[in-house]
């Protein structure tokens, strides 16, 4: 599998609002403005990493973010603004922090951009055996669909088109005989889709007592029962291939509806502006943050030094690192996550030192978790991004994207993440 940066398959936490986002005075970054920040988010992450090193498990990256709004459970509903924040897309930002583009969502572009390339495809020497058994039953597969057509109706282009899109299978290649063995057999006469389940396998069911497998089957299906069981038997060397591209397409076509119309049956929540939303879910409770929050013994320190203030320069030194010249204009504040201010302006003059030392305190962290797809509800699975990524360009069997989403990097360090772990803390 391969290595999905920051937040993308979930490896790495971030460490938020209050705990992480500096900024810096001026329109642009002054030439020591931009290395300040870069140290001061690398000694975020330090400290954090190391403090934390046995209780958050993978890489802490400071992340540059406005303030969190961490009291998710209102009394209608899961707090909207707390989803939009954990849907919005993690990427590399300025100064070796992580941010959060703005207008993005983790959920629009997954469902929208990146499900929508994804296809399942057979290897060759899958795919011959698959052709040789067709080959095989290619007899018994026209007999049967010419009986279908004869004793129950024939089969129209938008009976097709809707199958095909059930199924999540492709119309322009979805057949007559698709039809009758993937979308009646195994989804509705199998009562597969009355319990919103993928197709049955059609490997598991027995060619000489097909009732006992459909049990949804309408009355008039018994006639064409003897037609179907010379096909499975003239196709059964393929069966566990077109079963594995069946599930594999179903389960693919279902996240797909699930995160794009996400209702409380599919695993959707109502958030408190009234909107159904694909599920994220946050590993404490308000009380258990809160509480946490208010611990004023969980605390991180980290101090800027500031040296040889001239009329000019500022030299800075963020926990003991080496110094580095800000025009002294450009440092004459800072604020920390848009709230506490400390105002430098009150120097006595030149030639003077100073110290400030910035104490996190109620340093407290928790998951924000996807709603997990099991079989007909929830939207994400990294597996299936893995797999396609993994097997692009290969001969083998299984997902692979079938084209490049656009503008979106997969590789370590790329720009689809999402917010896995988050720790805040009170401002210092």
């Amino acid at each position: 599998m391969p290595n999905f940066s920051k937040t993308k398959l979930g490896k790495q936490a971030l460490a938020a609002s209050a705990l992480s986002l500096i900024f810096l005075t001026g329109t642009a970054y002054a030439d020591g403005i931009e290395t300040f920040g870069q140290d001061f988010f690398e000694e975020v992450q330090q400290r954090l990493n190391t403090q934390l090193s046995g209780v958050v498990h993978g890489q802490i990256l400071a992340l540059q973010s406005t303030d969190y709004n961490w009291y998710w459970q209102l009394n209608n509903g899961f707090n909207a603004a707390n989803w939009s924040f954990d849907d919005r897309i993690a990427q590399p930002g300025q100064l070796g922090a992580t941010e959060l583009a703005q207008g993005s969502s983790f959920t629009t572009t997954y469902g929208n951009t990146v499900l929508p390339a994804i296809s399942f495809q057979f290897s060759k020497a899958d795919q011959n055996t698959i052709n040789q058994s067709q080959t095989n039953a290619s007899a018994d597969a026209t007999t049967l669909v010419n009986q279908w057509q004869t004793a129950i109706g024939k089969i129209t282009s938008k009976q097709l088109s809707d199958a095909a899109d059930a199924l999540g299978q492709d119309p322009g290649t979805f057949t007559n005989l698709d039809y009758i063995i993937d979308y009646q057999m195994a989804y509705i006469w199998s009562c597969a889709k009355a319990q919103k389940t993928p197709p049955i396998p059609l490997a598991g069911i027995n060619p000489n007592n097909l009732a006992n497998s459909l049990k949804c089957m309408p009355a008039s299906g018994r006639q064409i029962l003897g037609f179907i069981t010379p096909w499975l038997n003239a196709s059964a060397s393929s069966l566990n291939l077109l079963d594995q591209q069946n599930q594999a397409q179903a389960i693919l076509a279902t996240i797909k509806t699930n995160v794009r119309q996400p209702t409380e049956d599919n695993g959707g929540t109502t958030t408190s502006d009234g909107i159904v939303r694909p599920t994220y879910a946050i590993s404490k409770s308000v009380s258990a943050i809160n509480q946490e929050l208010s611990d004023t013994g969980n605390e991180v320190a980290l101090s800027v030094d500031c040296t040889n203030i001239s009329q000019k320069t500022v030299t800075t030194s963020v926990s003991g690192s080496a110094g580095i010249d800000i025009p002294v204009l450009d440092f004459l504040s800072f604020g920390i996550s848009g709230s506490s201010q400390f105002d430098l302006s009150s120097f006595k003059g030149v030639d003077q030192n100073m110290t400030v030392t910035m104490t996190y305190t109620g340093v407290t962290y928790f998951d924000v978790v996807p709603d997990a797809f099991a079989t007909s509800s929830g939207w994400y699975s990294s597996t299936i991004i893995a797999e396609a990524v993994d097997n692009t360009g290969k001969d083998v069997t299984g997902y692979v994207f079938t084209s490049q989403p656009g503008g979106i990097d997969f590789s370590a360090g790329g720009n689809f993440g999402r917010v896995q772990t988050l720790l805040i803390s009170q401002y210092p």
